[in-house]
């Protein structure tokens, strides 16, 4: 992952920490010795996943608890100061609007808290979200039906207070990579034969297929067997003021 801002490069180095450089590639400033990957770079902030380490109870034993590593997001100024908790969990489809991050839960309901961590506020666990953006006035996202297939059911958009929750775009087809530009929504719909990149407005109306995306299958022969194989495109990222769908820290 890496983000230009200003005159300055950020990336991840080897190390899996933090780095920025000039333009040029030179003065190589290492921000902090976490092993993290990050989620996302604004004017003022960097948002991190954070190793950390926690206890885990022995199943149905009495033996002594034995660490294991996992993630909680933090965040920091872009010179590396200031690290600290948001929540103390991991999260998902960040948004940062004003003073607020707004963020998807493991159990997808929609949350917000303030940069310094305090007030973590429930605003809106009706429905499962996937892929949200947050805009200055409305929160968008995906739902999906339950079970294991996560077919989706549509685009939907609520109010920052999460009032006024209303589907704006049905889907036919599995979908992700959901991004809001200037007030237009976009995002991808993938079936068995294409993927295509598509823009509504924000109330869902005037759709627009800005790229069409179709499979080549090809046979490959195998020592046991012929195998049909096809395209695969990546639908497990969750975007946002980054990326996110999947950040270093995840790949580990």
């Amino acid at each position: 992952e890496i983000y230009v801002v200003d005159d300055k490069v950020y990336y991840i180095g080897v190390d899996t920490n933090i780095y920025y450089m000039d333009l040029n590639g030179q003065n190589k400033t290492k921000l902090n010795n976490d092993e993290t990957g990050y989620l996302g770079i604004t004017e003022d902030y960097i948002i991190l996943n954070v190793k950390k380490e926690m206890e885990v109870q022995q199943e149905e034993t009495s033996e002594a608890s034995t660490p294991a590593s996992t993630f909680e997001t933090k965040i920091m100024n872009r010179d590396g100061s200031d690290l600290h908790a948001l929540t103390g969990e991991r999260l998902y489809s960040i948004s940062l609007v004003g003073d607020y991050i707004y963020y998807v839960n493991e159990a997808k309901a929609i949350y917000k808290v303030k940069l310094d961590g305090s007030e973590n506020t429930l605003v809106s666990d009706e429905y499962t979200a996937y892929n949200m953006n947050v805009t200055d006035k409305y929160i968008y996202y995906m739902n999906y039906t339950d079970g294991d297939t996560k077919e989706v059911i549509g685009i939907y958009r609520m109010d920052l207070d999460g009032k006024n929750n209303t589907l704006i775009y049905t889907l036919d087809n599995y979908s992700s990579f959901l991004n809001v530009v200037d007030n237009k929504v976009v995002f991808m719909d993938t079936n068995d034969e294409e993927a295509t990149i598509n823009l509504v407005n924000s109330d869902g109306e005037k759709r627009v297929k800005l790229y069409t995306l179709k499979y080549e299958n090809e046979e490959l022969n195998s020592t046991e067997e012929n195998v049909e194989t096809n395209l695969n495109v990546d639908t497990t990222s969750e975007n946002n003021v980054e990326p996110v769908e999947e950040d270093s820290a995840e790949q580990e």
